[in-house]
């Protein structure tokens, strides 16, 4: 299925499904991972409830992430031009191996293209007199636009659309502490990214991350506030072998979810993510040390268990985050309830 197929049904899906909601929400953070095709290819720790799944109980995501990026930076003889976009479609799975032990899994398709959200975000900037000057018209849907010089020399240059299959991602989470009170629900996160993702192209870095996370959530009725702070150790970036960022560094990512709930059913989200710059490159103008992203979402809960959401992304620091992105998925879930 391509990629202009799958955005419309996965909308058309969710339009027809909320009708059916009727069960109440769990308040659980936005499940978003960075996009940016630089920081993309690395082990990233969605952000989640410290509250486990339970036992026997098997949870089934599936998103489908638009994120537009635009770079055109030089400094210290390395330059960098980024005018393209990037179409996510993930599958996450997730089992309940005991009241406090949950197993994860995820893994997707990617697409990098010209730009699909270029008109949107062209007509909001020139609405508020504030365009970027050399992007937009730059990349059609047949052309992307991602180039790096180093001294004068194209290390880098992938002026062609490409697609391909992401890493795999494998996890378990263990609630170590339940919440009493004021003192929070805990979690102990252990992952591994596998490199299933071809280095052609930068799709992939061709190697295998491994990490550990701790997930803290308060939840007190009417909604609940999660952090997330993870700790990844890199493979290089095979993918970019030859420049600048090839050498890669520990990840350090630190997310912060609101959660406020609005009737039984809906759920509105604030979330902040911060991470380090994961290349040992440091070039201020276009990997600073560090990046932020913000996401703002809606999240409404489905009859039997699950819900859909929909999110919008945005960057505030540096260009290791995409300048704006859409995420739209569907969460379904099967067995008993919630410890």
């Amino acid at each position: 299925m391509s990629l202009h197929r799958a955005a419309p049904l996965l909308f058309a899906l969710l339009v027809v499904v909320p009708p059916l909601a009727g069960a109440a929400s769990d308040h659980a953070p936005l499940p978003v991972r960075n996009q940016m095709p630089m920081s993309a290819v690395f082990l990233d720790f969605v952000p989640l409830s410290a509250q486990a799944i339970g036992r026997g109980v098997v949870v089934g995501r599936f998103s489908y992430h638009i994120a537009n990026m635009i770079a055109q930076e030089q400094e210290n003889g390395v330059a960098m031009r980024m005018d393209m976009e990037s179409h996510t479609a993930m599958v996450d799975l997730g089992y309940g191996v005991t009241d406090r032990v949950t197993v994860r899994g995820a893994i997707g398709y990617r697409w990098h293209v010209g730009g699909f959200l270029d008109g949107f975000i062209e007509g909001f900037e020139h609405a508020f007199g504030q365009p970027t000057p050399w992007s937009r018209e730059h990349s059609e849907d047949d052309q992307t636009d991602w180039s790096i010089r180093e001294d004068g020399v194209q290390t880098f240059d992938r002026p062609d659309p490409a697609n391909a299959l992401t890493d795999l991602t494998l996890e378990v989470d263990w609630q170590v502490h339940r919440q009493r009170g004021w003192l929070p629900a805990a979690a102990l996160r252990l992952a591994t990214k596998l490199p299933t993702a071809p280095t052609r192209d930068a799709m992939g870095s061709g190697g295998i991350d491994y990490g550990a996370g701790l997930a803290l959530s308060w939840g007190y009725g009417w909604g609940a506030t999660h952090v997330n702070a993870d700790i990844a150790r890199l493979a290089d970036h095979d993918g970019l072998d030859g420049t600048a960022f090839e050498d890669t560094r520990t990840l350090r990512t630190t997310t912060l979810s609101q959660v406020v709930g609005i009737g039984e059913r809906w759920d509105a989200v604030l979330q902040v993510e911060a991470r380090n710059n994961p290349y040992r490159t440091e070039i201020d103008s276009i990997v600073e040390s560090l990046s932020a992203e913000a996401h703002l979402g809606v999240r409404r809960s489905l009859a039997g268990g699950g819900n859909w959401f929909l999110a919008i992304t945005e960057n505030t620091m540096d260009k290791m985050s995409p300048d704006f992105g859409v995420i739209l998925g569907i969460e379904l879930r099967r067995g008993g309830a919630r410890p």
